[in-house]
C-alpha cells in the first residue's frame, strides 16, 4: 500500500504529471492501429510491452520535444539531460534546444530528417505532389504511425515492400537513437521508471471487471 501512495502522489496527484499520462494515454487510443497493438500486448502480457513503452516516451519527445506534456514526463525522469531545470515560463513550458542535452538535441534533429523522408515517400506514392490540405495531414498521420508502431515492434523492417532503401536505413539508424535513449529512460533511475511503468500499464490495460478478492497494485 505505501508504494502504491507513492506512485498515486507522483503521478495522479501531481496535475502536470497527470495531464501527461493523459496526454499520452489519448494520443495512444486515437490511433486505432497503434492503439491495437498495445492492447493485445498488454491482454497477452507481453514482455515486449515494457520495451516498448520507453521507446515511446522518448520518441513522442522527439516528435515534438517543445510541448510542455511529452517534455514533463522526460525532464523528470532524466533531469540530468536538461541543463537549466527551472525553465522561463516554469514547467509548462516544453523543452527548449538551448537547456537539453546535446544527445538530445542530436535526436530531435534525426526525426525531423526521417520525417521529411517519411512525408516525401507518401507524398510520392499517393500521388498528392505540391497539394495541401487532407492529404498531407494524412501523410503526417502515416509517418507517425509508422513510426509509433516500430517503436512498438521494436525490429522488422519500416515502410512496406517498395520504401526506398535509403528511407528505411535512415529510420532504422533514428530508431538505434531511440532505443538508446530508451535504455537510459530505463536505468537512470529503475524505481522511478517501474512506477510511471506501472501506470502506463494500469491506463492501458483500461477498466477491469470488479472481484471482491481483487485488490488495487500498481
Amino acid at each position: 500500500w505505501e508504494e502504491s501512495w507513492e506512485v498515486g502522489a507522483r503521478y495522479l496527484l501531481h496535475r502536470q504529471a497527470l495531464e501527461a499520462l493523459c496526454d499520452i494515454i489519448d494520443d495512444l487510443s486515437a490511433d486505432g492501429e497503434v492503439e491495437q497493438a498495445l492492447t493485445a500486448m498488454c491482454s497477452d502480457c507481453d514482455v515486449e510491452l515494457f520495451l516498448a513503452l520507453p521507446r515511446i516516451l522518448v520518441l513522442r519527445f522527439a516528435m515534438r520535444p517543445t510541448a510542455s506534456r511529452r517534455a514533463f514526463l522526460l525532464r523528470s525522469l532524466l533531469p540530468h539531460r536538461f541543463a537549466n531545470r527551472e525553465q522561463r515560463h516554469g514547467d509548462e513550458a516544453g523543452a527548449r534546444p538551448d537547456v537539453m542535452h546535446s544527445g538530445l538535441r542530436e535526436l530531435c534533429s534525426e526525426y525531423q530528417v526521417v520525417h521529411d523522408l517519411l512525408i516525401r515517400r507518401d507524398k510520392q506514392r499517393s500521388r498528392v505532389g505540391d497539394e495541401v490540405g487532407d492529404a498531407c495531414v494524412s501523410c503526417e498521420h502515416m509517418v507517425q504511425r509508422t513510426l509509433m508502431l516500430r517503436a512498438i515492434c521494436g525490429s522488422g523492417p519500416t515502410g512496406g515492400s517498395g520504401c526506398p532503401a535509403a528511407v528505411g536505413e535512415a529510420v532504422e539508424g533514428f530508431m538505434r537513437s531511440v532505443e538508446r535513449w530508451s535504455l537510459e529512460l530505463q536505468r537512470h533511475c529503475p524505481r522511478e521508471w517501474n512506477k510511471c511503468c506501472a501506470v502506463l500499464v494500469r491506463c492501458l490495460s483500461g477498466p477491469r471487471e470488479k472481484s471482491a478478492s481483487a485488490l488495487f497494485k500498481v
